[in-house]
């Protein structure tokens, strides 16, 4: 890393010595990548962001994919993880799929996308602020058709208490994470916001519950990672 660049601190790293030690100011740097998804198709082997320096002066941008609880496969390579951009500059990142057995369902990681301001102040009283952009990445098996809406693969069972809901199909499914109970006005929450092919929650159903649910309502995201259309659907 250059050195005219100080060491990374997050936003909440930040804030807890800001309040403390009483640091007088701070400034900002921010990165702006091109799109709110990155979609890797394995068929293609790899696939790119661009990200803008939209602050007023130079930052180092840092770029990397982390994995979610429980999966720890690194399967994603960054190139380049580090560029220095100036006020307005854009660099193109590479992400490419290292992956050696062929897929059989999409696979969801995150990837981040942090800018780190110069370290030009040497008084202690002013630090750098780094603000980060933490999307998904989703990556899709060879050949596998585009679903547009695949929360309609979702089943809904209900039994001893629980709302079971499966995903049988191989896509991911992310949504905002409350299930709406139909009818009445009572709901219950996800673990997470998305939901993994093959997977299975048991979630739990309120034990006041005045009447007895027949639909679920969630509210999904589209592939681009923006709201779709409220979806409704039976509880069998």
């Amino acid at each position: 890393m250059h050195t005219y660049f100080k060491h990374s601190l997050s936003i909440t790293a930040l804030l807890i010595p800001t309040f403390i030690f009483g640091l007088t100011s701070a400034y900002g740097s921010g990165m702006s990548p091109d799109k709110t998804v990155l979609l890797i198709d394995e068929g293609q082997g790899e696939a790119t962001m661009n990200v803008t320096n939209t602050d007023s002066g130079p930052s180092l941008l840092v770029s990397a994919v982390y994995n979610l609880d429980g999966d720890d496969e690194d399967i994603i390579l960054v190139s380049p993880p580090m560029a220095r951009l100036e006020a307005g500059d854009t660099q193109s990142v590479r992400f490419i799929l290292e992956h050696k057995a062929p897929l059989e369902v999409q696979l969801l990681r995150r990837v981040t996308f942090e800018g780190i301001p110069p370290n030009t102040e040497s008084s202690s009283s002013k630090v750098g602020m780094t603000l980060m952009h933490d999307m998904p990445v989703i990556v899709s098996p060879k050949g596998l058709k585009k679903d547009l809406t695949p929360w309609k693969h979702l089943t809904w069972t209900a039994a001893a208490g629980k709302l079971i809901v499966r995903n049988p199909s191989p896509y991911v499914v992310r949504l905002l994470p409350v299930v709406e109970l139909l009818p009445g006005d009572q709901s219950v929450s996800l673990p997470k916001t998305y939901i993994l092919p093959g997977q299975t929650l048991n979630l739990d159903l309120p034990k006041d519950q005045r009447v007895v649910a027949t639909h679920i309502n969630i509210k999904p995201a589209n592939l681009h990672g923006y709201a779709a259309e409220p979806f409704s659907a039976p509880i069998k």
